[in-house]
């Protein structure tokens, strides 16, 4: 899986603020590994490296914050069928700065997200990410 790009197109997305939302989907990637096995075993990989990227909300030295959670959409790896399984979660990235006022702190959100599919030894994965309009909460 090559997810080099990810974070370019994600700096992309939240250099300025966001004031809608927006989504860009990859193109899809197909792979034929040696068997469905190994294939399976590439989805219980991004299980786990999903599973590892939360943080809890962070206050830095700047003010600013920091969050990642994950959102699973799918119950962990599932089989479909014989020889048929998949694995989709997406991942939130939170940032929060202090507004210019000092009131509030506005929170841009963006995401990244994956979904791996094993038909027999060929896997496919459709990724995309994007942002939601920042929120503004309570300054503490």
């Amino acid at each position: 899986m090559n997810w080099a790009i990810l974070p370019v197109a994600l700096a992309a997305l939240v250099a300025t603020p966001a004031t809608a939302s927006g989504t860009m989907s990859l193109p899809e990637q197909k792979e034929t590994l040696s068997s469905y096995r190994s294939c399976v075993v590439r989805l219980k990989q991004a299980m786990k490296e999903d599973k590892a990227a939360p943080t809890p909300r962070k206050l830095r030295d700047d003010g600013s914050t920091r969050e990642v959670t994950l959102d699973m959409r799918s119950k962990g790896v599932e089989k479909l069928g014989k020889q048929h399984a998949r694995y989709e979660a997406r991942i939130w990235y939170h940032h929060g700065r202090a507004t210019a006022e000092g009131s509030q702190i506005e929170v841009s959100h963006s995401w990244e997200h994956r979904a791996l599919e094993c038909k027999g030894n060929v896997l496919t994965i459709n990724a995309s990410n994007g942002f939601t309009s920042s929120t503004f909460e309570p300054a503490s």
